[in-house]
Formats: C-alpha cells, sequence, structure tokens
C-alpha cells in the first residue's frame, strides 16, 4: 500500500512539473517524520528524473528552504509531524516563494486528523 501511495505522490508531482513547464531536473523537498519513508519517497523522486533532498526533522527542512528557496519547484510535506505541522511549515515556505507547489500526504484517515 505504501508503494502505491508514494507512487500517486510522484506522478503528482510529474504532474505539477509538468503543467510548470520547465526545461531543468527540477528539484523536490520531502518532509516526513518517518525516516524510512523520507527516504523512499526521495528515492522514487530521483529515480523519476527529480533532485531531492528529505529531511526527518522539518524545523531543519524550512531551515535548508530558507537558505535555498529558488531551488526548490515542490515540497512535499507530511500532515502530522512534531514541532511544526505541514500547515505550519507550508505558511513559512511561503513567505519566502509563492509560487513554490506543495504537496500534504498523510497515512491518517480524516476522522484521525479531525
Amino acid at each position: 500500500m505504501e508503494s502505491s501511495i508514494i507512487l500517486l505522490v510522484v506522478y503528482s508531482c510529474l504532474y505539477t512539473l509538468v503543467t510548470l513547464n520547465m526545461s531543468t531536473r527540477p528539484s523536490v523537498i520531502v518532509v516526513d517524520d518517518e525516516e524510512e519513508l523520507a527516504k523512499l519517497f526521495r528515492t522514487f523522486l530521483e529515480r523519476s528524473g527529480f533532485n531531492s533532498v528529505s529531511f526527518t526533522y522539518p524545523l531543519s527542512a524550512r531551515d535548508h528552504y530558507i537558505q535555498n528557496y529558488d531551488k526548490y519547484s515542490v515540497v512535499i510535506t507530511d500532515w502530522k509531524m512534531p514541532n511544526l505541522d505541514e500547515i505550519q511549515l507550508a505558511k513559512k515556505i511561503r513567505r519566502y516563494n509563492t509560487t513554490v507547489k506543495i504537496r500534504l500526504i498523510t497515512r491518517y484517515c480524516k476522522a484521525d486528523i479531525s
């Protein structure tokens, strides 16, 4: 099941970037507090032609993004993470780049996040 979700996210990113009409190899940040999933997403993205970096700590991802905001086309982030959730992270990212695409991932059902 996780492989299916990862493929869906990768194809969503591909679609997003195709619609951006980018001529260079696009770069993506993956943020997931589960190390195995972060690495798995990064690997799938790299094999699909993306430059990709992953973080398991949202504060580290935020700091990296702030220093490199002009290098990334897409941010893929988990919903529930310690210290900084996806909404807070997205708001901080938006301060530096209003056009970057942000994709939310979660393995929780709607009832779990309500």
